[in-house]
């Protein structure tokens, strides 16, 4: 990001500097990105033994360090969504004597935070684990990623528990109802027909967008003393579902190591993916996805459309400022 501006400003007795277009504390990674409801970019930086920070403003602009450790204890932000202003949503992994993902709403003039709904990770079975992923605001209600000893799948949260994603996908060999077809969220195994990971929303909550991979004949968890997940390098589809007239859309063409993918009010795409020999963001619509076309090459993480649909802002691995590419219409 191009800066040529230094400020320092000083709130609270707590020293912040502020970077024209740049992130303060060069130190430490960005984690996370996001929007504000009203457009300005949220990114997380986290360091060592220290709480997350989010630095907050207008892309280009100076922005400002506002700390979140009042969310939870040990807490690692691994989403952000907007809210309505002031508040910004974030999904936090909370540890110390109440380790669980939680959905919170967090005001950053205040610092403090109300909870949105959580999941309990103290019981998990080897291998498995939660991940924040989208908040829905009019509904109340999360998605959330699961792993369940190396399988992948994508559930509601729906009174401190998590159940499969309650959507039917058609496919070529048949429609397959992901709410019997996902691995369980707290079995022992994971023996199912799909996986899914991915989960995003669209700012008006109109799309909800996720990847598939379908198993030939049943996908099979790893042994507890195996590496990795299931999957993660085969074929991959991409699936939108219209959560207003309940239509689902199947791309036809398939990616290979699915992130990330972020949707836009008018049903543009930026998926994270590998396609062809090419691993990065690529751009497409919802209708005609099967030729998908490059924005940026390289690995990215945390995705997120501007609530205008206008530009993306994503994260690089170890770096420490973020990468914003604009959309075509």
């Amino acid at each position: 990001m191009r800066s040529g501006r230094t400020g320092l400003l000083v709130v609270v007795g707590l020293v912040l500097t502020l970077l024209g277009g740049c992130v303060g504390d060069g130190r430490a990674e960005l984690n996370r990105a996001g929007w504000t409801a009203d457009g300005d970019v949220v990114l997380v930086k986290e360091g060592f033994y220290e709480d997350p920070t989010l630095w907050i403003g207008r892309p280009g602009g100076r922005l400002e360090g506002v700390p979140v450790g009042g969310v939870c204890s040990i807490s690692m932000v691994t989403a952000v969504f907007p809210l309505p202003a002031p508040r910004i949503g974030l999904a936090v992994l909370c540890g110390g004597n109440n380790p669980r993902v939680m959905f919170a709403s967090f005001d950053p003039n205040t610092r403090r935070a109300e909870p949105l709904a959580s999941v309990s990770t103290a019981r998990l079975v080897p291998m498995s684990n939660y991940f924040g992923a989208a908040w829905s605001e009019s509904s109340r209600s999360a998605f959330i990623d699961y792993i369940t000893v190396g399988c992948y799948g994508i559930g509601t949260v729906v009174d401190g528990q998590v159940r499969p994603l309650d959507v039917t996908v058609p496919l070529p060999g048949g429609a397959v109802d992901l709410a019997s077809a996902l691995p369980p969220v707290d079995g022992p195994g994971c023996t199912a027909r799909v996986l899914a990971n991915g989960p995003s929303l669209s700012p008006d909550e109109r799309y909800l967008a996720f990847f598939l991979h379908v198993c030939d004949p049943v996908c099979y968890g790893m042994m507890a003393t195996a590496k990795g997940a299931v999957g993660i390098g085969e074929e991959w589809r991409l699936v939108v579902q219209d959560r207003v007239t309940g239509r689902v859309d199947v791309a036809g063409v398939r990616y290979r190591r699915p992130h990330d993918v972020a949707v836009t009010d008018d049903g543009r795409l930026v998926i994270n993916v590998r396609y062809g020999d090419a691993a990065g963001l690529h751009q497409c619509r919802i209708t005609a996805c099967d030729t998908p076309t490059l924005l940026a090459s390289g690995l990215f993480s945390s995705p997120n459309v501007r609530p205008d649909g206008a530009q993306i802002v994503a994260v690089k691995p170890r770096a420490t400022e973020p990468t914003y590419l604009p959309l075509a219409r």
